[in-house]
């Protein structure tokens, strides 16, 4: 029977399982326990903790099986509800009747117990409750008293600590389980069975525990810097399963010192550490670190359990840890030739100690996914001779690593083109890339040249290439016309000369031409590349509009920038100047809007472009003013009428009148036109590019003023000069001029006396400061006054004009003074009281200087006994003081840190948010019921009832929850009642009402059309414990199967309101919406258009006009400029008045192509999943994948809670989640507040995109199926099964379902959607391709499918739902009468002229009758309508078989009347010969080998020809005339690289039976004599007089005789940074071919397999390529094979006082000679410790180590050694004489002793020891002896006298007087 480890009730033929409680026993009939076999399945737990028991009867034999879980935890309970599984032997049921807990001293033997506690009589055991009890005796017993008030405190610690004791002995629970069952004679039986449980820890280590990290040290201590994934190590526990969470946990990280033992590092004890601290990570020491951290669970201060982290800190430098190729891009393009080596890049390397993992994969055609290449690891792939299957993309994964510890990883992706059989002179400028062949799917050269021509002009198109050797080059014109590429019949040479007229544009601004060339050398053709040229006749037209003042490109904006003047004054009126390049003229002409009868308006106003159309004429137009006497409108006509001679771009009125014969006053336009130069007749010549110009004349009145410039705000930066004027001018009259003046005094605000004041010498016009000074920003004010000439006072009546201007401090824009990196909002997820975690933000500013920045931080205040509860309040620090730091480290001190956190960034100028919602670990949760999703959709009919339900908790058990009920809508009106008033606004066409339901629920019993106008609808739940807030949203739409979505009829679709249509000038186009409407709805549809301005870069739309189109399509015809613009289509249902709204409004906007946009698109990993089903407490991982062509740096984020805006088509991305900012998302240990949606925000530069994935929580629902074709997947949320028919059946799908909740049942069927992808405007819902749709009424555990047709095979779903949980069920229908047909031929592989007799099996046919088709290539056979088909003889001509030629492919078709069915197989060229090679490249001199080998036998007879460099004809070798012959490499003296061609001819028969074969053999020769001089050389720049070798390439080589290998050293500024540029080195031994380019070569070292190698550096035949920096240069060259390797030091002893250090340097070449690093190590570290560094190592004495000790200290480099000698000094502590006096005789001699202790005694001191004789006549020193504790001098008298003797050891002395009698 199988397992499904979830609690399962199933009610099946009247049979039933009830709960096993005792008050359950015996409700169980016999009549259904009989009925079937039955179980009760346990909770889904760790097998390694189950334990089986078998069931016997009265017998001893068999009759069952019982699972139990034998692990106990404190705080939790054992029943047999939740850890047992009783299966019976024979399929009848078992029953639990009671069982019975036991304590700790029940003997399981005997059964019998001492009742300590006594014996637990129930379904369970509260395993705590029973602790409890036993303490309690335990303290009675102890005298305590339950009354006291420390009790309680004493029973816990008596409960923990009898815990903590049992649980390290692994204490037992016993009991005993009694059961019944109902034998084969329906008699009851009962048995019992014994159950031991195991008590255990609770904990365990955390799912996030990491092991491995990496700190990334800088050499300066200030800007030491942290990576890890986040900068943090975590550590942390999770309860096992089935435990409950007790007691407290703390944490004490701890560090590794050298010696390996762990020291507690201070103030470490939080579940995280950051590195960065100084005292977790010490940034001076370099070597790896080693630290641990110990987590302990203490219940009421008694530690009951601990568990151990063990870390390893990786430290690298602070360089980079990896390389990547410049210009390098995640895609790119490699190309090869046929047979040629192709070498794809990964781009990626590992450099300062990190390691590089390559994987590379080939991309699998058939199976559509990537496939690992075995043995390829590098970071380059090399294919030495491509195949037509090795044209395909590539894909390179690496993985950077330190140690083991995954640092990054990158994947880049490599399209490999196939090359066509010739090259290319790009010298003639051709752009490259590759195009895809819809044929074959493969990709293709293909070169591009863009021209410019006018109409008149003869281009001579050229295609510049030559053959590879042995091609023949043909060539086919075409030219791109009404849509496709026509041939051009008479073009067949490698130049097309055309002249072009203007009718060859059609209006549109270029002209494309094609050549396809064609390559073949008589067995193969190839024709895949083609050659692009663009012929444009743009004019390049620029305005400058510098020198304008007045005037604007519309019409409608001139009149408020108009030009004005007085009566009798000048007036000059100026347009752009407008500039084309010198094939075109430029004329302009001026014109004015001059009035014109009604009649002439009438006749000229429209102009009729066919018998539908009619366009305006917009040299035409009307003004209309209002008469309220007639109360109608006058109207007055105007035309625009050129101004003679006014062919400027200014235009001058000497002196403007104003008359009623003629005024100088009005409107103004000036046209410009571009011509082809050197046109004369205007008249009739065609524009190819125009412009308008606008400006209005209008008259100044009396005195006039103005600002000089527009603008009346100015921003300057300090040291700036302020220049402002104004203009001001009296009405020009002679009387005027004589008598009145202008006054002007300019002010500057002061702000403490909120006053203008005026500025001393301010009077004119203007005013003009140089080098301001931040005094000077401000508010300015020019005063402007007429005065009396005579008498200098204002003049009455004349108001003086004030201009007010504002100088501002510059300020850069937002974006380059702030940038704040962070998001604008964070959520902080399962936090605890007790946990700390770091909040921050980061920002720069564009000058730190000028512009500092600042952080603020606050929070809303929880506490509600605080005067700012619910309001922001500063965060203070430790200190006391507000937190100013971009970091803010928080301490969750108490439940009122649950909280939002608010941090301000400013730099002075701009200032921006970032907020952080840090919540509790209390697992709040809302969700709609049956979906698990904090949205749902109902899709209903009118009338129907709805029920919306939300499901919600939380782990903590005083929480207590409110609800709020909206209804949200943006059409309010169609249903609100005149009284009701409940609605309100919320937004920009959005209102809502409050409803009136308090509870989970809300119901509408019957709904209305007014119910289905509202939007949406939501409720806020409300966690009044904590006050987190959480809305569950649902959508309520009405069932109807009318679908409108639209589409440009080319398959694009849109979910938005406006379509993009882009058309090409000169095509048509239809484009529309497509109705699907078979309810039969009255559509009636409008059209209108507007017209995009042609000038306007802002594309703003002229006016909208109604088109003459009724239907859902409109056809653009001959498409020009005039077309383009919005096309809007409003649809309207039932009518079309004017007050009706119309159901649809769509937008076509129609603008001409551009060119395509990056590709940025944002995937999930694998087979694209992003839903997922988990159980409370597991795991997900979201992955995501990025195809990009970008090249900008990629960035992430994640966010938590997204939802989609069904009217706004929006999606709202939710939260970003603090911390995860990588390509992927982890869940781990999942609470059910984790459920729901997650998005990934990809951005790169400004391309953007997402992803939303979902994890909803697995289902206590269970389907029984009892099928082996059943399978589960997806984490038991859904279910599979595939249901076999034929056409004409019928059949029910249908699932036997049972809830574990006991909650009833629904169902809902759903269908797979067969159309193509679409969004239905009209349900406002896409409709996607294989998804599925409702079917409605099909609400019932079975679907009936009757009598089936053909489309009825598809799939279908049904939906589940239990109130709180969702399966679902799908079921694939297939046919099973589908016939089969498969192709199989007696050979398929041909020799020449051979036939195939192919045949076609046909099966599953039924009583069908089937009728065949053969294909050929997929060409129809004409005749071959049988089931069995002869080919013709196949590979016929064996001289002439070209490579495509050489495999053939036959298909059959069966046909049914119903069914069509098809199978192909392919006939291959068995093939002839095989040229043998030993060698592709020699040097000059050299012998190779070439010889031919034929596949059938025969007396072939062969002769062999050299082609000629001279002739380049083949000649034939003397006296080659077998199957092999040895060649001496030739060359010409004048060239590095030549080419040693050579052809064998094998023959054999005659006449009839002659066949021929011939086939080719090349030699590539180096002609190079210097092979002694290190290789160096600079990439030559572009010389267009030089040959091709000596722009492109340049040879050099290198070789150590006798050596096998070369290893060569390149210098650091070895680059090949251009993209043409690069190194090719050529293996001579091996023929091997390596290609290096970028940064390949800097500073790297390579081994070549070869003794002798020649090197080619390239530009790549690049006529582009002028830098001549590029280049390279070898340094060192050895034979690796050698050993160079030494090692010397240059002290080989060193003493050393204890505790100091001493520095020895080494000299260490390794075995290439090159400087290396040794290894050192000590053979005592008691007395001496040695690090290493480059070129030195540090000898430093213990600080405890003893005096005389001695340690060697050994330096190992490979097999070499070196060892230095280390001494501890042994100084001394005291010298004391052992008698201070002493008398000795004249000539007779004395001993002293002189008593010495040394540090170590049992040593001799290492101190320097110094012997004086005071007076050296009188006594001498003539004997010493020194041991380790005494000194004995031999003093001899020479005289009578006294001398003192001293002894000086180090800096201690004694002395002893000698007497000489």
């Amino acid at each position: 029977m199988r397992f499904n480890k979830k609690i399962l009730s199933l009610v099946l033929a009247g049979a039933m399982v009830v709960s096993l409680a005792p008050s359950n026993v015996g409700v169980v009939s016999k009549m259904a326990a009989a009925s079937g076999k039955m179980s009760a399945k346990s909770y889904d737990y760790d097998p390694a903790y189950q334990t089986q028991e078998t069931l016997k009867d009265e017998s001893g034999e068999k009759v069952g099986t019982l699972t139990y879980t034998n692990k106990a935890y404190f705080n939790s309970n054992l029943s047999s509800y939740n850890n047992m599984t009783l299966e019976s032997e024979d399929g009848n049921s078992i029953y639990t009747d009671t069982i019975l807990f036991y304590d700790f001293d029940y003997n399981a033997t005997t059964g019998t117990t001492s009742s300590a506690i006594g014996s637990e009589d129930s379904s369970s055991l509260d395993i705590e409750d029973m602790y409890k009890k036993k303490a309690a005796e335990e303290l009675k017993k102890a005298g305590a008293d339950e009354k006291d008030v420390d009790y309680s405190d004493k029973l816990n610690k008596q409960v923990s600590a009898d815990w903590k004791a049992d649980v390290k002995v692994g204490k037992k629970i016993y009991a005993k389980l009694l059961y019944y069952y109902y034998d084969k004679d329906d008699k009851k039986q009962s048995g019992e069975v014994k159950l031991a449980f195991t008590l255990s820890d609770s904990y365990k280590k955390s799912e996030d525990y990491k092991q491995y990290a990496i700190y990334k040290y800088e050499t300066d201590d200030d800007n030491a810097d942290v990576i890890t994934d986040d900068n943090y190590l975590y550590s942390g526990l999770t309860t096992v399963d089935n435990a409950y969470s007790i007691g407290s946990y703390t944490y004490q990280w701890y560090k590794a010192d050298a010696s390996g033992e762990y020291t507690k590092i201070n103030n470490q004890t939080s579940r995280s550490v950051y590195l960065k601290n100084s005292n977790v990570i010490d940034p001076q020491s370099k070597t790896d670190d080693k630290l641990k951290c110990i987590a302990t669970v203490k219940y009421d201060g008694i530690e009951i359990q601990s568990i151990e982290y063990d870390y390893t800190v990786y430290k690298v430098g602070s360089d980079s840890l990896y390389t990547m190729d410049d210009n390098y891009s995640n895609y790119s393009w490699a190309y090869a030739k046929k047979d040629g080596k192709a070498v794809l890049n990964s781009g990626y390397e590992a450099i300062n100690g990190a390691t590089a993992k390559y994987t590379w994969q080939k991309y699998d055609e058939k199976e559509k996914t990537y496939k690992t290449i075995d043995g390829k690891s590098g970071k380059t792939l090399t294919i030495d001779k491509c195949t037509d299957a090795d044209y395909v993309s590539y894909r390179a994964q690496i993985q950077i690593s330190v140690g083991e510890c995954l640092y990054t990883s990158f994947e880049k992706t490599i399209q490999l083109v196939e090359n066509p059989p010739y090259s290319v002179n790009n010298k003639t400028g051709y752009g490259k890339n590759a195009e895809k062949d819809d044929a074959d799917g493969k990709y293709y050269s293909q070169y591009s040249l863009s021209n410019n021509v006018v109409p008149g002009d003869t281009d001579n198109m050229t295609v510049d290439v030559k053959a590879d050797t042995g091609y023949s080059l043909t060539y086919t014109w075409y030219e791109y016309k009404d849509g496709k590429w026509n041939e051009i019949t008479d073009a067949k040479t490698n130049v097309y000369s055309k002249k072009f007229e203007t009718a060859d544009f059609d209006s549109t601004t270029s002209k494309q031409y094609k050549c396809k060339v064609t390559a073949t050398n008589g067995t193969l053709t190839y024709d895949k590349s083609c050659f692009i040229f663009f012929e444009n006749r743009d004019p390049e037209m620029y305005e400058d509009y510098s020198n304008v003042k007045y005037g604007s490109t519309s019409r409608s904006n001139a009149e408020d920038n108009a030009l004005k003047t007085a009566i009798g004054s000048s007036a000059t009126l100026s347009g752009p100047k407008v500039s084309v390049n010198s094939q075109y003229q430029l004329n302009y002409q001026w014109q004015k809007f001059t009035k014109i009868d009604k009649d002439e308006y009438n006749k000229n106003h429209l102009i009729k472009v066919d018998e539908n159309t009619w366009e305006t004429n917009t040299d035409y137009g009307y003004t209309s003013v209002y008469d309220e006497d007639t109360d109608e409108y006058v109207y007055t006509y105007y035309k625009w009428t050129d101004i003679k001679d006014a062919t400027a771009d200014t235009y001058t009125i000497a002196s403007v009148t104003d008359t009623a014969e003629k005024s100088d006053f009005g409107e103004y336009r000036l046209k410009y036109n571009a011509y082809k130069a050197g046109t004369t007749d205007l008249t009739n010549a065609k524009s190819v590019a125009s412009g308008e110009f606008y400006v209005d004349l209008e008259q100044f009145n009396g005195f006039t003023a103005l600002p000089k410039n527009t603008e009346d705000n100015y921003t300057l930066e300090v040291g700036g000069t302020i220049d402002l004027g104004v203009i001001a001018s009296i009405a020009n009259t002679e009387a005027n001029n004589q008598k009145y003046d202008i006054t002007y005094q300019w002010q500057k605000y002061d702000s403490k006396t909120k006053a203008y004041t005026d500025i001393k010498d301010a009077t004119t016009a203007d005013y003009k400061k140089e080098n301001i000074t931040a005094d000077d920003f401000g508010k300015y004010k020019c005063v402007i006054t007429v005065i009396d000439k005579t008498t200098k006072a204002a003049v009455s009546g004349v108001k003086s004009a004030e201009f007010e201007f504002n100088i501002k401090q510059a300020v850069k824009s937002e974006n380059n003074t702030l940038t704040v990196k962070s998001e604008s909002s964070y959520v902080v997820n399962h936090k605890n009281v007790g946990d700390n975690v770091t909040l921050s933000v980061a920002a720069e500013t564009a000058d730190a200087a000028k512009y500092p920045l600042t952080y603020k931080w606050e929070k809303i205040e929880k506490d509600s006994y605080s005067d700012s509860y619910g309001k922001y309040v500063d965060v203070m620090g430790a200190d006391g003081k507000a937190v100013s730091t971009a970091d803010y480290a928080l301490n969750i001190a108490d439940e009122n840190a649950f909280t939002t956190y608010r941090c301000t960034v400013s730099n002075g100028a701009n200032s921006e948010k970032v907020t952080f919602n840090v919540l509790k670990e209390d697992n709040f949760y809302a969700y709609a019921a049956a979906t698990k999703s904090d949205n749902k959709t109902f899709i209903k009919k009118a009338g129907e009832s709805v029920k919306m339900q939300v499901v919600n908790g939380s782990d903590d058990a005083a929480a207590t929850f409110s609800y709020k009920w909206y209804a949200c809508s943006s059409n309010h009106r169609s249903y609100k009642n005149e009284d009701d008033d409940d609605w309100y606004t919320i937004g920009a066409g959005y209102v809502q009402k409050r409803l009136a339901s308090t509870t989970s629920v809300y119901e509408i019993s019957s709904l209305t059309d007014a119910d289905f106008d509202v939007n949406y609808y939501y409720c806020e739940v409300k966690n009044e414990l904590t006050k987190e807030t959480k809305t569950v949203t649902f959508y309520v739409k009405k069932y109807d199967t009318t679908d409108i979505t639209f589409t440009d009829l080319d398959g694009t679709y849109d979910s938005s309101d406006t379509s993009d249509i882009y058309v090409e000038l000169g095509s048509s186009k239809e484009f529309g919406a497509v109705v699907k409407n078979p309810e039969s709805k009255n559509f009636i549809y409008k059209w209108s258009f507007e017209k995009l301005h042609k000038d306007d870069t802002n594309c703003e739309y002229d006016y909208e006009r109604a088109l003459d189109c009724t239907t859902e399509k409109l056809t653009l015809s001959n498409i020009t400029e005039d077309n383009l613009g919005r096309y809007t289509l409003r649809i309207y249902e039932g009518s079309a008045a004017d007050d009706d709204t119309p159901v649809i409004t769509h937008y076509f906007e129609v603008s001409k192509k551009d060119a395509a946009a990056k590709k940025f698109t944002l995937s999930a990993v694998g087979n694209g999943q992003t839903g997922y089903y988990r159980s409370v407490g597991g795991n997900v991982t979201f992955a995501t994948e990025l195809s990009t062509e970008s090249t900008d740096t990629v960035t992430y984020q994640w966010y938590q809670g997204g939802y989609y805006d069904d009217d706004d088509d929006t999606y709202n991305k939710g939260d970003a989640i603090l911390g995860e900012t990588g390509s992927s998302l982890n869940l781990t240990n999942l609470r059910k507040s984790d459920f729901g949606k997650y998005t990934c925000v990809a951005k790169a530069g400004k391309l953007t995109d997402f992803i939303t994935f979902s994890v909803s929580e697995a289902d206590a629902i269970t389907v029984d199926w009892n099928n082996d074709e059943f399978d589960i997947y997806g984490g038991g949320a859904s279910y599979n099964k595939t249901v076999k028919a034929k056409i004409g059946d019928s059949t029910n799908l249908t699932a036997v379902v049972t809830s574990a909740t006991g909650d009833a049942i629904s169902y809902q069927w759903y269908e797979e959607i067969l159309e193509d992808t679409h969004y239905n405007f009209y349900a406002k819902d896409n409709v996607e391709k294989g998804a599925y749709k409702i079917m409605q009424g099909q609400t019932t555990d079975t679907l009936a499918l009757n009598q089936m047709t053909k489309d009825a095979f598809k799939r279908y779903k049904l939906e589940i739902t239990n109130g709180g949980y969702t399966v679902n069920v799908y079921f694939k229908l297939v046919r099973t009468d589908l016939p089969k047909v498969s192709v199989k031929a007696d050979k398929t592989s041909l020799e020449k002229g051979e036939t195939a007799v192919l045949t076609a099996k046909v099966t599953n046919l039924g009583d069908k009758t089937a009728t065949y088709q053969w294909y050929k290539n997929g060409k129809k056979i004409d005749g071959a309508t049988a089931a069995t088909y002869t080919t013709e003889a196949l590979f016929s001509d064996l001289n002439e078989l070209k490579d495509d030629e050489k495999s053939v492919t036959y298909k059959c078709e069966v046909s049914t009347d119903i069914d069509k069915v098809s199978d192909e197989i392919s006939i291959n060229f068995a093939g002839w010969g095989t040229i043998i090679q030993t060698k592709d490249f020699v040097m000059k001199g050299d012998t190779v080998d070439i010889g031919i080998k034929m596949k059938e036998a025969g007396d072939w007879k062969y002769t062999w020809y050299k082609k000629d460099a001279v002739s380049d004809e083949y000649v034939k070798v003397p006296e080659a005339t077998s199957a092999t012959i040895s060649a001496i490499a030739t060359s010409d003296d004048s060239k590095k690289l030549d080419n040693n061609r050579y052809k064998v001819v094998a023959e054999k028969g005659s006449d009839e039976t002659h066949v021929s074969y011939y086939a080719y053999a090349d030699v590539d020769v180096f002609n190079i004599s210097d092979m002694t001089t290190l290789p160096s050389g600079k990439v030559a720049a572009y010389n267009k007089d030089a040959d091709e070798e000596t722009n492109y390439n340049q040879y050099f080589g290198y070789g150590i005789d006798g050596a096998s290998k070369l290893r060569m050293t390149f210098s650091k500024d070895s680059n090949l940074y251009d993209s043409n540029a690069a190194l090719y080195v050529f293996e001579l031994d091996t023929q091997k071919i390596h290609r290096f380019d970028g940064y390949d070569l800097a500073g790297r070292t390579y081994v070549f397999d070869s003794g002798k190698c020649v090197f080619e550096l390239t530009s790549a035949g690049s006529d582009k390529y002028t830098s001549g920096t590029d280049g390279f240069t070898v340094e060192k060259a050895i034979n690796p094979d050698i050993d160079y390797s030494t090692l010397s030091v240059s002290k080989k002893s060193v003493k050393l006082n204890a505790g100091k250090s001493a520095t020895i340097t080494y000299r260490a070449l390794d075995n290439f000679g090159d400087t290396t690093k040794v290894t050192a190590k000590t053979s005592n570290k008691k007395v001496a410790t040695v690090s290493v560094a480059a070129g030195k190592v540090t000898i430093k004495a213990a600080g405890k180590a003893k005096g005389a000790a001695t340690a060697k200290i050994t330096l190992k480099n490979g097999t070499k050694k070196a060892t230095i000698k280390v001494t501890i000094n042994n100084p001394v502590k005291k010298v004391k004489a052992a008698k201070k006096k002493a008398t000795v005789k004249k000539k007779k001699t004395v001993k002293l002793t002189f008593k010495v202790t040394s540090y170590n005694k049992a040593k001799k001191t290492s101190d320097k020891i110094t012997y004086k004789t005071s007076k050296k006549k009188v006594a001498k020193i003539t004997k010493k002896k020194v041991s380790s504790k005494k000194i004995i001098v031999s003093v001899k008298g020479l005289k009578k006298g006294t001398s003192k003797i001293i002894v000086t050891i180090g800096k201690k002395k004694a002395v002893v007087t000698v007497k000489v009698k």
